[in-house]
């Protein structure tokens, strides 16, 4: 439990409350770990892609790039979704996060 609970609060310091709390509720961290495990991909990520989508303001489409673990693979692996952001006293959050693939 103690990893789980350090494993939010450094999240805490990038998204909202309400935020942290879709995705604990969501589960939304161990749909990313099955995702990099089922793929054998690296847990740290090679790059972000961000787009901005019409409709709500500051709300983007992202691409999560990971490189293959082992060095003979030669793809790169996307996650994809959808993420806003919030200004709050000057500093950026992301207010709210999912993943679409």
């Amino acid at each position: 439990q103690k990893a789980l609970d350090d494993y939010y609060a450094e999240l805490s310091k990038y998204v909202t409350e309400e935020c942290l709390n879709t995705m604990q509720a969501n589960r939304l961290p161990f749909q990313l770990d099955k995702f990099v495990k089922e793929k054998g991909l690296q847990e740290t990520i090679d790059y972000f892609v961000f787009d901005g989508v019409s409709g709500p303001e500051n709300t983007y489409l992202y691409e999560v790039h990971f490189e293959g673990n082992d060095e003979a693979v030669a793809f790169i692996e996307q996650l994809q979704g959808q993420v806003t952001i919030e200004i709050i006293d000057g500093e950026m959050y992301i207010s709210s996060i999912t993943i679409t693939q």
